[in-house]
């Protein structure tokens, strides 16, 4: 691995996108390598990061308990992952054999300032688990035949879940069908609150990151349809999406 300079943070004003980039990248790349530790990695860039977060009704400062928090499922601006030949054999690996590592950080900075309270990322294992584990993720094994216990055993009681029902992400203000597992997963957790939010469709460096609250819903009781409760939520996520990302 080449020698990691440091930059002392992404500087933001009047720099190219290509240049806000490379500062990124050398960040990370510090971090991959045991130059740079996460919690100065991760300060570093937030400080830097361009985001917008939104929460009108104040929900997040009204609500104590952990919450599950579903929204459309953000892209990471490809621009921004990192070759696999430049982390191979560090923060778990490459096991799957992929040429690139979409590093999540800036989304999970994101809803770190949104959520104002710990929280879990559900994400499918793609290697580097130390490095997802870090930044907050509950890693899901790729092929495993029941996800929703292995959800229910690595979740740190006390914390949030953040979970993209649609299972990937379109990249545009558009969205998939949402899967159930997220109500499942509130109820089996006890969580009594539900959040719906919304996500810029790609989230990138260039200071176009945004991230907002719709609205708090209750836990639905178990005799509601939970086909319609899903599908009322991802049609108001979806109309808040096409509202805000024409």
């Amino acid at each position: 691995m080449k020698e990691f300079i440091a930059p002392h943070k992404i500087e933001v004003a009047n720099r190219s996108k290509e240049e806000k980039r490379i500062d990124y990248l050398n960040l990370t790349e510090g971090y991959f390598s045991g130059s740079k530790k996460f919690d100065t990695l991760s300060e570093e860039i937030e400080s830097a990061i361009e985001t917008t977060v939104t929460d009108e009704k104040n929900i997040m400062t009204e609500i104590s308990e952990p919450v599950i928090f579903i929204s459309n499922h953000p892209r990471l601006d490809l621009s921004l992952s990192i070759p696999a030949d430049k982390i191979q054999n560090v923060k778990g690996g490459n096991s799957f054999g992929f040429d690139r590592f979409n590093y999540p950080l800036v989304r999970q900075l994101t809803l770190k300032k949104l959520l104002k309270r710990p929280f879990q990322t559900v994400s499918l294992d793609n290697g580097w688990r130390e490095a997802m584990d870090e930044c907050w993720h509950i890693i899901i094994t790729r092929g495993a035949n029941n996800r929703f216990n292995e959800i229910i055993e690595k979740h740190t009681p006390g914390n949030s879940i953040v979970i993209y029902p649609e299972g990937k992400s379109t990249g545009k203000a558009e969205m998939l069908p949402f899967k159930s597992g997220f109500l499942h997963i509130a109820r089996a957790l006890n969580f009594q609150k539900i959040i719906l939010g919304v996500s810029s469709p790609i989230l990138s460096v260039d200071g176009n990151n945004s991230m907002s609250i719709i609205e708090s819903i209750d836990m639905p009781p178990s005799n509601v349809d939970s086909q319609k409760f899903i599908e009322n939520s991802h049609e108001k996520i979806l109309s808040e999406l096409k509202r805000t990302h024409k």
